[in-house]
């Protein structure tokens, strides 16, 4: 079990380290001005959970990719970052993560006309009986 952890531990994912290393550098940054994380929030009209999220590094808690990007790039500026050179980071990490990655897309099998020799068969003997069954009653009444 110690060894799962471990190979969890080994690989990290880089996007998301890089996501709290520039959470733990604004931060500090933050608490270097004196700021309260509430006042920040409010100055800049982000959610305070948006703000520690981004400070934590984690950014499931956000609405949508595109605002979690905005909200970071709004923080970065009023904390004295080059937001957008930060977003650019970023992305360009996340790019290169994607470019490793291949998609195995499978094709659909093929439809055939005709329904398979089992099916087939299954239906005829179906219908042979409902049939002998149907002959039986009307020849009786």
């Amino acid at each position: 079990m110690l060894r799962s952890t471990r190979e969890e531990h080994d690989q990290v994912d880089p996007a998301e380290a890089l996501m709290r290393e520039v959470g733990a550098q604004l931060r500090q940054v933050r608490l270097e001005r004196g700021e309260d994380l509430e006042e920040v929030a409010q100055y800049l009209r982000i959610k305070p959970t948006y703000l520690f999220g981004i400070e934590q590094g984690d950014l499931s808690g956000m609405p949508g990719r595109t605002y979690a990007l905005g909200f970071l790039r709004s923080y970065a500026d009023y904390l004295g970052f080059d937001g957008d050179d930060l977003i650019v980071r970023i992305k360009s990490t996340v790019a290169e993560l994607t470019d490793k990655t291949r998609f195995t897309i499978r094709a659909p099998l093929p439809e055939n006309r005709l329904p398979k020799a089992p099916l087939l068969v299954v239906s005829i003997a179906l219908l042979a009986g409902v049939y002998v069954g149907w002959s039986f009653f009307h020849d009786r009444g």
